[in-house]
């Protein structure tokens, strides 16, 4: 069965056996395991949930991604993570509405993270109709 395999011997997506080779068999220092945007997708997928965690604390949310994922990688990926992980957590405030999620978002954004989400946000109406958003940016 599953259980009974080694991790190396289970169907691990690459980047993710190569973070699991750097850091549990050579050793290395989680902090600097990742390489850049190797695992972008990976690494969002798992710490989405510590928006739900960190509701209503959209600086604890990217501060916790952050401090996890960097044992994932760095870069861009990461900063992406910590960004979307702080807009859940804003958008699970009592009184969150799309403008006070963006405002978390833009306020914890970084660099070239910030000015995208600003373009995106100057390109679009946050109150129109999703079906406008896509109509206009596909």
């Amino acid at each position: 069965t599953q259980d009974e395999r080694t991790p190396l011997e289970r169907p691990l997506w690459w980047p993710e056996r190569y973070f699991h080779h750097r850091t549990a068999i050579t050793k290395v220092d989680p902090r600097i395991a990742g390489v850049g945007n190797r695992t972008n997708g990976g690494l969002m997928g798992i710490v989405l949930p510590t928006g739900v965690v960190n509701a209503g604390d959209p600086d604890g949310a990217y501060a916790e991604v952050v401090a996890f994922g960097a044992a994932h990688q760095e870069s861009y990926a990461l900063e992406a993570a910590a960004v979307a992980a702080a807009g859940y957590a804003a958008a699970l405030a009592r009184e969150a509405s799309a403008d006070s999620v963006v405002q978390a978002m833009r306020r914890v954004a970084k660099d070239g993270t910030r000015l995208a989400i600003e373009a995106t946000v100057a390109a679009t109406d946050l109150l129109a109709p999703v079906e406008t958003f896509i109509d206009d940016f596909w």
